[in-house]
């Protein structure tokens, strides 16, 4: 158990213990552990609180935890607040080999604070231009069924700062295979799994066609690209569930996103196999996630390739 998951359990163990948090499958204990117990911790201890070695590398740790949170539950990520983002660029001061390893580490959770606040605001964008297309009963192709220059804006500004996410996080992965990580396989495989997820849901964020109705270029990924991008997450997430401990569980949301891509047969036992040994170490909640995603293929059908 790492020094993040101690900590949890030591200050919630008065509202539950581990055993609960074993047998839920409804996700509703682990969300209120992450979103309630830990956000208590370290909100109200604020961003000066880490400045050691040690506290920055429980607060990363964190961050990666909260970013999987709201991308999963389509929440706000107050992590992409200013006060917090700027914690991160602490790293970005130095240029030693070992703080440039540390640099584009938080450029990647960076990107995925960014990318949690992008989902929830794309999600109210579309619910206000759903209300507007129906009230006005226009086409969805007719730009005067979005009657709110504000709205309208706001949209666009969406837009942009999807290109700006994708672009950092392209330009990250080179970095990211620059340095020696023989040593810390496991975090490497963590990252990787983080770059090529957070690739794939950004352009699934812009998949409803009333995002074509600002006529501006989406930040999407091409279908094969994104395809490539679920195969390589996967393969990461074998290798790190394989060292996984308790902290396995917080991997199927990416695990999800990767087996909502995928439609061989061949990969989607893959995908099966893992939930699996994630239930196999004792966490009810990926029967769960199993049953949802078996669903969603069985709507969807499959194929042979990808």
């Amino acid at each position: 158990m790492g020094v993040l998951e101690a900590l949890w359990f030591t200050r919630s163990r008065k509202h539950t213990d581990a055993s609960q948090l074993m047998t839920d499958a409804s996700t509703t204990r682990w969300y209120l552990m992450t979103k309630c117990t830990l956000q208590r911790i370290v909100q109200l201890r604020g961003p000066e609180s880490f400045s050691s070695p040690v506290a920055l590398a429980i607060f990363n740790q964190y961050w990666v935890l909260e970013s999987l949170r709201t991308l999963a539950f389509d929440e706000d990520n107050t992590l992409a607040d200013p006060k917090w983002l700027s914690l991160l660029g602490r790293a970005e001061e130095s240029s030693t080999r070992e703080v440039a390893t540390q640099r584009d580490q938080t450029r990647l959770l960076r990107c995925m604070a960014l990318l949690g606040r992008l989902n929830y605001r794309s999600l109210i964008w579309l619910e206000r231009a759903r209300a507007m297309r129906y009230s006005n009963s226009l086409p969805t192709h007719n730009i005067s069924s979005l009657r709110d220059s504000i709205h309208f804006g706001e949209g666009k500004d969406i837009i942009q700062e999807g290109h700006m996410v994708r672009q950092e996080l392209l330009q990250l992965a080179p970095d990211l295979h620059t340095y020696n990580w023989i040593q810390a396989r496991s975090l490497f495989d963590l990252m990787m799994s983080l770059y090529h997820c957070g690739l794939i849901s950004l352009s699934r964020l812009f998949i409803d066609p009333l995002w074509s109705i600002l006529g501006e270029p989406l930040p999407m990924l091409p279908e094969d690209a994104i395809r490539y991008h679920a195969i390589a997450a996967l393969e990461h997430l074998q290798r790190r569930l394989q060292v996984a401990g308790m902290e396995s569980v917080f991997f199927l949301p990416l695990l999800t996103t990767v087996a909502l891509e995928v439609r061989s047969r061949v990969y989607r036992d893959k995908v099966s196999r893992i939930f699996d040994s994630v239930e196999g170490k004792g966490f009810a909640v990926a029967a769960t996630a199993r049953s949802d995603v078996q669903l969603a293929w069985a709507l969807v059908g499959s194929s042979g390739v990808g």
